[in-house]
């Protein structure tokens, strides 16, 4: 009886929900079938241009990703909850392979997710190409997709992409130890949430400034309570393994003062001792694949991003050689920007690759003093 209670009720509030049976395994040809969900998030017209975003457990636990009205106004926008949110995937884990992260790993990595989301875009659009908007973690999640089936997309649109081994590779310093010596001590979990929102320009300032200012900002934070990791109790396998594939590739043991990894680590212990027993293959992103890559790219940053280096997406622009690459006065989560029509419009205008809504809207920008300009590239301080 609540069974049906709640298919009822789920198809009375959301009736664009769709759901898809998909491989548990893409590698195994035997392998059985689960059933994921999609959503159409305005009325789906076939004439129009359809745009993927995909719910991922790190996001969704700090910030949903959310279109303006003018954007659904323009095309189709499905958003993918897939695997990570599956009722029947989690059932199907604790029943039959509850602590077997090998497995786990197996079902639950961005591989089998990306197979996933060419399946859904098969089934909607056939031969027609899709274009992606990911956002922090979903961003990483889709340069895999792209870079697995680059013949599919037809524009990307990667804002603040979470690419934690970017940063590590090539020995981005690390803006979170500024916050080291400040007496107000914030646990691993507090500060990746701080990081996450934080939209304060630390680094252009002078020592004495900058170090006041953090201060501040962190006994502000401490102040307010939060229960934006509740998510990662909700879905915690999903969330794992997440956060095990944003830290594979650093260094394994946590250092006395890196709370953003030292966070991953600790949601992904189980798997990460699972990894070190059995050594299980691990799905990384192709960068290269960019670089062959016809379709249409914007990648935009926070220029005072703490969760992962700015310069990251200037890295990331080099593998996509006809990319637009826009830095703005915020955050990793762009709170500030988010709310400003103009920031709306600039979106749009790629999207339609309307050169001259493009313009417009940043000189909006410009005008706002919300767009980080190359001349103030280089003046950021971080001793």
């Amino acid at each position: 009886m609540n069974a049906q209670v709640n298919l009822i009720f789920a198809l009375f509030f959301n009736p664009m929900a769709e759901t898809i049976q998909v491989p548990l395994d893409h590698a195994d040809p035997e392998s059985r079938k689960i059933t994921i969900t999609y959503h159409f998030e305005n009325q789906f017209d076939s004439s129009r241009e359809t745009i993927f975003s995909i719910e991922d457990p790190i996001e969704k636990a700090y910030q949903d990703f959310e279109l303006s009205d003018s954007i659904k106004a323009e095309f189709n926008w499905v958003k993918i909850s897939g695997r990570y949110f599956s009722e029947d995937l989690k059932k199907f884990i604790t029943e039959n392979a509850e602590g077997q992260w090998d497995k786990i790993y197996t079902w639950l990595n961005q591989n089998q997710v990306a197979k996933d989301i060419e399946l859904i875009r098969q089934q909607i659009l056939g031969e027609g190409k899709v274009t992606l908007i990911g956002f922090s973690s979903s961003g990483e999640l889709f340069l895999h997709y792209l870079s697995t089936h680059s013949e599919s997309v037809n524009k990307l649109l990667c804002i603040n992409p979470l690419l934690l081994d970017v940063q590590t590779n090539l020995s981005f310093w690390d803006l979170s130890k500024s916050f080291k010596n400040q007496s107000t001590y914030l646990s691993d979990a507090e500060f990746f949430d701080f990081a996450y929102h934080s939209s304060h320009d630390y680094f252009n300032l002078s020592p004495t400034k900058r170090d006041s200012l953090i201060s501040n900002s962190l006994k502000e934070f401490k102040l307010k309570s939060s229960d934006s990791i509740s998510i990662s109790d909700k879905f915690p396998m999903s969330f794992a393994v997440r956060s095990f594939e944003h830290i594979i590739g650093l260094e394994q043991k946590g250092n006395s003062f890196d709370p953003i990894s030292n966070y991953l680590r600790e949601k992904s212990e189980p798997i990460r001792a699972g990894y070190s027993q059995k050594k299980f293959p691990i799905m990384g992103i192709n960068y290269d694949a960019g670089l062959s890559f016809k379709g249409d790219v914007m990648i935009l940053g926070g220029a005072f991003n703490l969760l992962v280096n700015p310069k990251v997406v200037d890295v990331l622009a080099e593998f996509f050689p006809e990319s637009t690459l826009i830095l703005f006065r915020d955050g990793h989560s762009l709170d500030k920007i988010r709310r400003e029509k103009e920031f709306s419009d600039f979106l749009l205008g790629f999207l339609k690759n309307d050169f001259e809504m493009k313009v417009k809207a940043y000189r909006g920008l410009a005008a706002l003093n919300l767009l980080f300009l190359e001349k103030e590239y280089n003046s950021i301080r971080v001793d």
